[in-house]
């Protein structure tokens, strides 16, 4: 009875795991991930440099990519704008557009099925499975579906620009006023692809609100349907973003997909061909296509109809039915508990005073499985005494957390159990199950996806089995509920992160379909011995595994920072999680205070000394075109001149400037990114040589700071001898060499 449901989950956490990968001579109906992984080489070119927007290396993608779809047979159409986020991020995108008509049906054709990724990257990697490997993805589904046009619905495939800087090409499409290749109106779908990481299952994560008839036709089309609704909630309460954000905003209905393992290795130098697992492409484009299939053969409308609750069983078969029914369900679940209960009290001595002892047991193994996750996780901070997050020793961690959460869990359980006894620890166990289901399903109907069909099952199989068949009733429904939920626990953890009362709640929970066969155990000692070996065992694997490894390395930028009119230069270290062990022993103090950020990073005197700035070194300009004056201020025609082959350029702006516009785009000063003080701030990504065109009104004379950055190492870091080991890699940005200067406009 133990060993079953737990043979079960890992027979489903090794079902839900990618496919290996086609090989490139696959029939040319299927999709191959290595005749992806073989455009993506020509699309990242020879060295795959980093190219984030603006940059000569964008340039080469977006052309290789306009040849690649020629090569197809399709001409792309181009979107070029400049545009601004509201809190002030602005960059020139160039989006492309592929069209394929579709049958017309009495002189009209149906709403468009889009594919959408985005091509650049940031300025630290390269990309390859963000979002490289969509963008070959989406070339390898139009070399299949574009010789069986026309469809039913007209295929779009849309690629982006400027993703990583706020989502600024998807914005472009609906930008009002501009150059609009496309309109909301003839979209009927949007499948959206992308990667946080190099690895992993790929999973449909989100999809818009009302999305049954998306869902069915996914569920349908893809051979592999990975997918759970309580994701989607999640995600709906995260603050992350991607493309399809703009969409779903737009009133357009989508679905998203994505794999995220690897995230240690997410926008750095790590996100190359090399650490792109192919398995994980091979699962998201089969997917993608299958989906993109069945909807373009869809004659029913794509348009909101509905929510869905669905999960998939090992990712082989997507389990679904209407949302709203989630709470009716749960409660027809726990009337037939109730009544099998009842049943059973008469036919035993099981009374209703025991059933309610169980609920109780159940409720306490809960909070203990919490209180065992967060000791393991306090315990395993203690004793490695480092502020660093251990990436490569995550997954011991995390199964430290959860054989911790077990063993505290169970040293309760065992007891309690065999004092109340198998039937009614039976009824508690899967009645707690139901209660909690229930609550979750009147909160948020499509988050108890993954509690109910096994709650479901074992209702029905308590209500209508024989009692002497009960052993096998539970043993079947403990099998179903790790068979669906072992591979959950391991998206979460991917996903969230090593949490102790996370993981520890959820490996409780999951022990109470077990709990009828430990009531039946004459002692646990054995058990709580295992349990005890492999928690030692895994807690020194988190302990000794190095903090840092190539694979999974460290973050940490180095900015060389001058001051133009102090005439003072700076190596800042720009490291999220603090300074890596290997960069500690250098004398890093504090660093000075930053004209467009109100972040500290540690940092390294280069040149002290004090004196004017150096005329003849390359700094950003700002040239006054005409100034009108107005009542209370004046307005200023500008052109802003950044350096040659900057990266990009902070503009920080005092209160005294109230109305703004770059490139004719206008922006609410009131809206950007606050800076030091009362200071705002612009960022101008890829700002070409030629510079930018402003116009600002303000009210008084105070200055302006103009900064920009040039990508690449800088030279102080080489004066200091400050070296990189493997394990310390750039990451967003990367290395950047920055200098700034304070102007006052005329």
């Amino acid at each position: 009875m133990l060993l079953a449901p737990l043979i079960t989950g890992l027979l489903g956490l090794l079902a839900a795991q990618p496919p290996p990968p086609r090989p490139a001579d696959a029939p040319p109906s299927q999709l191959s991930a290595e005749r992806v992984r073989d455009r993506l080489i020509d699309l990242l070119g020879p060295e795959s440099p980093p190219h984030p927007v603006g940059s000569p290396a964008n340039d080469r993608v977006r052309e290789r990519l306009i040849a690649q779809l020629r090569a197809l047979g399709l001409e792309p159409t181009r979107q070029r704008a400049f545009i601004c986020a509201e809190q002030g991020s602005c960059a020139w995108v160039e989006n492309l557009i592929v069209r394929i008509e579709g049958a017309s049906d009495r002189g009209a054709q149906r709403p468009a099925v889009a594919l959408l990724a985005h091509y650049d990257s940031v300025g630290a990697g390269p990309g390859a499975a963000d979002d490289g490997h969509g963008v070959a993805l989406l070339l390898e589904i139009l070399r299949i579906l574009a010789p069986q046009a026309p469809h039913a619905r007209p295929l779009l495939a849309i690629f982006t620009d400027g993703e990583e800087l706020a989502l600024l090409g998807a914005r472009a499409l609906f930008l009002e006023g501009g150059e609009r290749p496309l309109t909301k109106d003839e979209l009927g779908v949007v499948l959206n692809v992308e990667a946080r990481g190099t690895t992993g299952v790929s999973r449909m994560f989100e999809s818009s609100r009302g999305a049954a008839p998306l869902i069915a036709a996914f569920a349908a089309g893809a051979p592999r349907p990975s997918a759970t609704s309580l994701a989607v909630e999640i995600y709906r309460r995260m603050p992350n973003d991607t493309d399809l954000s703009v969409f779903l905003g737009e009133g357009v209905p989508g679905l998203n997909f994505g794999f995220i393992g690897g995230v240690a290795r997410y926008h750095t130098p790590r996100d190359d061909l090399a650490h792109l697992d192919l398995r994980s492409v091979q699962q998201q484009g089969d997917a993608l296509l299958g989906a993109a299939r069945a909807l373009l053969a869809a004659d029913s409308s794509l348009a909101p109809a509905g929510d869905a609750a669905y999960t998939d069983l090992g990712g082989r078969l997507l389990l679904r039915w209407p949302a709203p029914l989630s709470p009716l369900l749960a409660a027809a679940a726990l009337l037939a508990l109730l009544f099998a209960a009842r049943r059973a009290s008469s036919l035993s001595d099981m009374s209703l005073k025991t059933c309610l002892s169980s609920l109780l047991t159940n409720l306490l193994v809960l909070l203990a499985g919490v209180l065992g996750g967060v000791a393991a996780e306090r315990a395993l901070n203690a004793l490695r005494g480092a502020a660093d997050p251990s990436p490569n020793a995550s997954l011991a961690a995390a199964l430290t957390l959860a054989l911790g959460a077990s063993l505290c869990a169970l040293l309760l359980l065992c007891p309690l159990a065999r004092r109340v006894g198998a039937p009614a620890q039976a009824i508690g166990a899967w009645t707690l199950w139901g209660l909690l289901t229930l609550a979750l399903a009147l909160a948020a109907p499509a988050a108890s996806a993954p509690w109910l069909p096994p709650l479901l099952l074992a209702a029905l199989l308590l209500l209508f089995l024989p009692t002497r068949h009960r052993p096998l009733a539970l043993t079947a429904a403990a099998c179903f509920a790790f068979f669906l939920w072992v591979p959950l626990l391991a998206a979460f953890n991917e996903a969230l992160g090593v949490s102790g009362p996370l993981i520890g709640g959820l490996v409780a929970f999951l022990l109470l379909p077990l709990s009828p066969a430990l009531a039946e155990l004459p002692r646990a000692r054995g058990l709580y011995g295992a349990l005890l070996a492999l928690l030692v065992l895994s807690g020194a694997a988190a302990l000794t595994a190095p903090t840092h490894t190539v694979d999974h390395p460290a973050k940490a930028n180095f900015l060389q920072v001058t001051d133009l009119d102090a005439g003072t230069t700076h190596l800042l270290l720009d490291a999220p999680a603090g300074v890596p062990e290997p960069l500690r022993a250098h004398p890093w103090g504090a660093a000075p205070e930053l004209p467009w950020t109100r972040r500290q990073a540690p940092a390294i005197v280069v040149s002290p000394t004090q004196g004017a700035a150096d005329t003849h070194q390359p700094h950003p300009t700002l040239r006054v075109d005409h100034v009108q004056q107005r009542p209370g201020g004046r307005t200023l025609t500008a052109t802003y001149l950044p350096r040659p082959g900057a990266l990009l350029a902070h503009l920080v702006l005092p209160p005294e400037v109230t109305a703004l516009t770059l490139e004719d785009f206008p922006l609410s000063p009131s809206q950007l990114r606050r800076g030091p003080g009362e200071s705002r701030v612009v960022t101008i990504f890829g700002p070409p040589a030629a510079g930018i065109a402003l116009t600002a009104t303000m009210s008084g004379s105070a200055p302006w700071v103009l900064v920009d950055a040039a990508p690449g190492r800088p030279a102080a870091a080489d004066q200091l001898a400050v070296t990189r080991p493997l394990t310390v890699v750039p990451y967003q940005w990367g290395d950047q060499t920055i200098v700034y200067r304070a102007v006052t406009p005329p």
